[in-house]
């Protein structure tokens, strides 16, 4: 089991989430996880064609979306399939949301593929207003956020991010960038009154500051992980295999 230093709350939902199969640590890989070895690694000695090669081979080494480093992953996409989890989540970031005083400024709940698309729908259950519209941002062929599936952000909707996990605040820039692509040729930038994540990993809390300075951000449960940049990496200076979700 792992050891957290956060307070009840954050302890609560960080155990509800380890014990749900979302977190992965040495040695340690829920069944839930597909990992498979990130290419290119020249000591790379095993095959890691099944699920108990790769957990005995596994010593926490991971690949992370913002293509740091990591020790642990949390995939918190795999707690929220269960509804006890994502009530929790929900009601959480619902709570925030009103100590916050933002309830009230939100037309739309918007998310980045794909991690969002289970919290898009736990909050917008635990808000229950008729008026809140929940909608998601899809990847073109070249990787890149679009809007699509007749969602329409014009008008001066006032929007809330969501995601699943806070490390860099890459997704929810590029979120940023797609919703307002998609109301530009109305002559339109979108309205953004906040952000809402499950689970802010900053392993520097100024990252997380920083992201606030142009809208309000909470999270969840805030517990900082440890990454690093490949060139910086203890594990890549040990010649541990490193691992990716498939």
């Amino acid at each position: 089991m792992m050891e957290y230093q956060n307070g009840i709350q954050a302890n609560t939902l960080l155990r509800r989430l380890e014990e749900d199969g979302a977190v992965a640590y040495a040695n340690r890989i829920p069944v839930g996880f597909k990992l498979k070895p990130v290419p290119g690694q020249p000591d790379l000695r095993f095959d890691a064609a099944s699920h108990e090669e790769i957990e005995e081979n596994c010593e926490g080494h991971f690949l992370l979306a913002s293509h740091k480093h990591t020790n642990v992953f949390i995939q918190v996409s795999l707690g929220l399939r269960f509804v006890g989890t994502s009530k929790a989540v929900g009601f959480e970031l619902y709570k925030l949301l009103r100590e916050n005083e933002l309830l009230d400024q939100i037309d739309v709940i918007i998310g980045p593929p794909v991690g969002a698309l289970s919290v898009v729908t736990a909050l917008q259950y635990a808000i229950d207003s008729p008026k809140i519209e929940a909608m998601y941002l899809n990847r073109d062929a070249e990787g890149k956020f679009r809007l699509g599936r007749g969602f329409q952000l014009k008008g001066g909707k006032r929007i809330l991010l969501v995601d699943d996990v806070f490390t860099t605040g890459g997704s929810l820039r590029k979120a940023i960038a797609a919703c307002n692509e998609s109301v530009r040729e109305y002559g339109e930038e979108c309205n953004f009154v906040g952000a809402a994540v499950v689970l802010n990993r900053a392993s520097d809390p100024e990252m997380f500051r920083l992201a606030t300075v142009t809208m309000p951000l909470v999270a969840a449960v805030t517990y900082p992980l440890r990454d690093w940049d490949a060139s910086a990496c203890p594990y890549c200076a040990r010649n541990i295999p490193l691992f990716a979700l498939e």
